[in-house]
C-alpha cells in the first residue's frame, strides 16, 4: 500500500497544472518604475547605467503603489536634451507569448514611445501631471523579451528635469500546458510499477 501511495504522489506531480501567480508578480516587477531594474542610455550617461529611483519635481504626478519615479538625475536638476531609451527584460518561458498583456498607468516627462522586442508599438504619451492608461497588446516573443521607452527631453528655460513613471501594471499569460500525451504517460509508468510490484509479492507468496 505504501508503494501505492508514493505512486499516485509521484503522478500528481507530474501532471499538475503550472502555477503563474508567482510568475505574473516577477513580470510586474520588472515593468513597475522603482521595482525594476531599467537601464538608461542617452545624452551625457556615457553609454547604458542603471536607473535611479530620484526625488519627483513639485509638478510631477504623485507615485501609487510601490513605484517611484526614475532618471538620471533628481526632479530638482537640469537635465541634457535629447532622448533618453529606458530599458527592462522579463522571461515569458514556460508561457504563450501569443496570449500575454501588459497594461498600466504611465507618466513622463516630457514625451515618451514604447517599443517592444525593437519595434514600435503604437503607444506614445506626453505629459508628467498625471497617469495615463496605456496596454501592450501584441509584440511578445517566447523566451526573453525586451522593453524599451524612448523619453524625450525638450529643450525649455530655466529648471529642465527629466524622468518616467510607469505603475499599477497588470499582466495576463497563459502557461504552455502540458501535451495531452504527457500525463497518460506518467500514468502508464506508474501503473506498470504497480504491476511489478504485485508480481514481486505474489512470487514471494509463492514461495
Amino acid at each position: 500500500m505504501k508503494k501505492i501511495i508514493l505512486g499516485l504522489v509521484a503522478l500528481a506531480a507530474f501532471v499538475a497544472p503550472v502555477s503563474i501567480n508567482s510568475a505574473s508578480a516577477a513580470l510586474v516587477s520588472n515593468i513597475n518604475t522603482g521595482e525594476a531594474i531599467y537601464s538608461i542610455n542617452g545624452p551625457g550617461t556615457g553609454g547604458a547605467i542603471n536607473a535611479l529611483e530620484i526625488v519627483k519635481h513639485p509638478n510631477w504626478v504623485t507615485p501609487t503603489g510601490d513605484s517611484d519615479w526614475i532618471g538620471v538625475s533628481n526632479g530638482s536638476q537640469t537635465d541634457a536634451v535629447g532622448v533618453f531609451t529606458y530599458a527592462t527584460s522579463f522571461d515569458l518561458t514556460g508561457f504563450d507569448a501569443s496570449t500575454a498583456s501588459i497594461a498600466g498607468k504611465v507618466s513622463v516627462d516630457n514625451s515618451a514611445v514604447f517599443k517592444l522586442n525593437g519595434v514600435e508599438i503604437g503607444i506614445s504619451v506626453a505629459g508628467f501631471r498625471s497617469l495615463v492608461d496605456f496596454s501592450l497588446l501584441s509584440g511578445f516573443i517566447d523566451g526573453l523579451n525586451t522593453l524599451e521607452i524612448l523619453v524625450t527631453n525638450k529643450a525649455g528655460g530655466g529648471l529642465n528635469p527629466m524622468g518616467l513613471l510607469i505603475s499599477d501594471t497588470a499582466i495576463q499569460v497563459t502557461a504552455v500546458p502540458l501535451p495531452a500525451a504527457l500525463p497518460l504517460y506518467g500514468a502508464g509508468v506508474v501503473l506498470l510499477g504497480l504491476v511489478g510490484w504485485r508480481r514481486k509479492e505474489k512470487s514471494i507468496a509463492a514461495a
